[in-house]
């Protein structure tokens, strides 16, 4: 007599056997027969059904439907049977062989599930031999319905007829194909009546056959918005998926907003992080995608910058900054000779949104002093720089310097053009790097180092004979550098060397606090020119100095304009406004990228 612990053991035996079976039966693998015996406790009423039956190598449409209770949010899992599997509520498969398959599908919100089962009948693949003789029984099979975008198996037969040709017109315009077995992708959903014509040099006969194209389901949602995001602005919101048809959008956000459609424009009043959700769905399918955004304030907006004019050395050159921000600014200024100074703005309860800075600096060593200001608040940063005059002349801006090519590095040589409302005779140049060089208005000229250059050229007209001039800040960098130089030599989002900077924050915790003797914000990745090349500057062609009398100038006058203007007519002479002038000393915040978040990027509009 067997052992107890072995007849313990039959009922399992039996068990597995039982699922042998069912695996020889219905062409299930093991796991697929285990999977059948899955929770299902979802209360839901669950339909699975075909449109069997189909030859082998036809395409059948399984579909999930849910006849009574909440279908929102469920995740569909399909197993044909034949050991694939493929998610969706509408989902299409190939079988490859004849028989009948046992197909499931399992539908979940993530804590329960139901599944459903079908009986899948697929016939072998048998093209009748006809009789000799006229055409009859002309039959045109396809295996609709199908998802838009897969393609459409069609097959043709007759009863009686040799020698056929058979002409398929798909009923969507495209060009009519020959062959008793052809295929066809639509693109659109919809019906379509295709007809077929079969001809042999007894006759011919035509029959006709409506197709269904059914909603290709959405796939690959994606979200993409302006960034940065900042109050009292547009933000452009975009929803897009890789593929589907007929796909229509829900967006809803954790404050209680909702919206509808693929876009929308919406306004923050106020700095918040939230949620955004939105949802893709068709006749077939469903999905949804979600990002936590950030609105932070405006970044500052620089409206103009005054100053004192040339200055004789160790006398402060006064300067006068007025910026545009709802929250408070820190300033940090690098004079150009190893000194930085900060001054705050705002901090002060109920603080206007239009601040003006003022500060001053002397400087010990003649010189035209590139000053670089950056500007932070709560939103961001913006970053200028204008040329101080110590113990020099200032120029009247009078004429415009360009140069190419636009990212100059060292090394290379560099062609600079002046140009005037009038033809222009001889100019001297200086390169700021020792140079100095006699010629025309349009010069070539190579640094040796990479570093941060005020070139100034002084020219005399050919009619009503008169001296013009002018300065403009280049930037020479290294190859390696490029990428961060922008057009025409202008810098931008360069934080001065030593200076500190700041994170944004969503208070003003962080930048509400007295200024100690080192600074300690912590820092904004910004980039700053590579440190000059050791080497020995070729020797000037000519060493002709340039003829200048230091003027003081003791009222507040704009600051040099930095960027070509409109050619005057006429020498200009410099009053002293509140309004900036075009080409001058306002740069406006960096433009928003194109791409982010899980999508692509939404351009931001430009300022009013």
């Amino acid at each position: 007599m067997p052992p107890r612990r072995y007849i313990a053991l039959i009922p399992l035996l039996l068990f597995l056997l039982g699922l042998l079976i069912l695996v020889q039966q219905n062409h299930l693998p093991f796991t697929s027969a285990l999977a059948q015996s899955a929770p299902d406790d979802l209360p839901i009423d669950l339909i699975a059904s075909n449109n069997s039956p189909q030859m082998a190598g036809f395409t059948v449409t399984l579909t999930a439907t849910v006849a009574s209770g909440n279908s929102a949010g469920l995740a569909y899992t399909w197993n044909f049977g034949d050991g694939q599997t493929a998610q969706g509520r509408v989902v299409q498969h190939t079988y490859a062989a004849e028989g009948s398959y046992s197909a499931f599908v399992i539908a979940s919100n993530g804590i329960d599930s139901k599944r459903a089962a079908t009986l899948v009948t697929v016939w072998p693949f048998h093209i009748p031999t006809p009789t000799p003789g006229p055409i009859e029984g002309l039959k045109a099979t396809s295996d609709s319905p199908v998802i838009a975008g897969n393609p459409v198996t069609f097959l043709g037969t007759v009863v009686r007829g040799t020698n056929v040709i058979y002409t398929w017109n798909f009923g969507d315009g495209s060009p009519p194909t020959n062959g008793p077995s052809v295929s066809h992708v639509y693109p659109t959903p919809g019906y379509y009546l295709v007809t077929l014509r079969g001809t042999n040099e007894l006759g011919s006969e035509v029959t006709t056959i409506q197709v269904e194209i059914t909603d290709a389901p959405p796939k690959g949602l994606r979200i993409a918005h302006t960034n940065p995001l900042a109050v009292n602005s547009a933000s452009f919101f975009t929803a897009t998926v890789e593929s589907g048809t007929n796909v229509q959008y829900q967006w809803s956000m954790s404050d209680g907003k909702l919206f509808n459609g693929p876009q929308f424009i919406h306004i923050f009043e106020q700095t918040v992080t939230l949620e955004v959700r939105v949802r893709a769905w068709n006749s077939v399918g469903e999905i949804s995608a979600s990002e936590i955004i950030k609105v932070q304030d405006q970044p500052p907006v620089l409206i103009r910058i005054l100053d004192s004019g040339a200055q004789p050395i160790n006398q402060p050159i006064e300067f006068s900054a007025k910026i545009q921000s709802k929250s408070p600014v820190i300033t940090y200024w690098q004079w150009g000779d190893g000194q930085v100074s900060e001054v705050r703005s705002g901090f002060e309860q109920n603080a206007l949104p239009i601040k003006e800075i003022n500060v001053s600096h002397p400087y010990e060593l003649p010189d035209r002093h590139i000053v670089t200001l950056v500007i932070y608040n709560l939103g961001g940063s913006i970053t200028h720089e204008f040329v101080a005059y110590a113990g020099t002349s200032k120029p009247l801006q009078s004429i415009a310097i360009n140069w190419t090519p636009a990212m100059p590095v060292f090394g290379n040589p560099i062609t600079f053009s002046a140009t005037y409302g009038q033809p222009l005779d001889k100019c001297t140049w200086d390169f700021d790097d020792g140079m100095i060089k006699e010629g025309g208005p349009v010069i070539t000229h190579t640094y040796t180092l990479a570093d941060n250059y005020v070139v100034h050229s002084r020219c005399s007209t050919i009619e009503n004979p008169q001296l013009v001039e002018a300065d403009r800040i280049i930037h020479i960098g290294t190859t390696l550098f490029m990428p961060i130089l922008a057009s025409n030599g202008a810098f931008v989002n360069a934080a001065p060397t030593g200076a500190p900077t700041v994170v944004p924050t969503e208070s003003t915790e962080e930048l509400n606090r007295e200024p100690t003797a080192s600074a300690t914000l912590t820092a904004t990745a910004t980039p700053t020119l590579l440190p000059p090349v050791a080497s020995t500057p070729t020797p000037p062609e000519t060493a002709t100095p340039v003829p200048a009398t230091p003027t003081i100038v003791p009222t507040l006058v704009p600051t040099p304009v930095e960027t070509p203007t409109e050619l005057p007519s006429a020498t200009p002479t410099p009053t002293p406004t509140e309004i900036f002038e075009p080409g001058g000393t306002i740069p406006q915040p960096t433009p928003l990228p194109t791409e982010t978040t899980l999508g692509g990027t939404i351009p931001q509009p430009p300022p009013p």
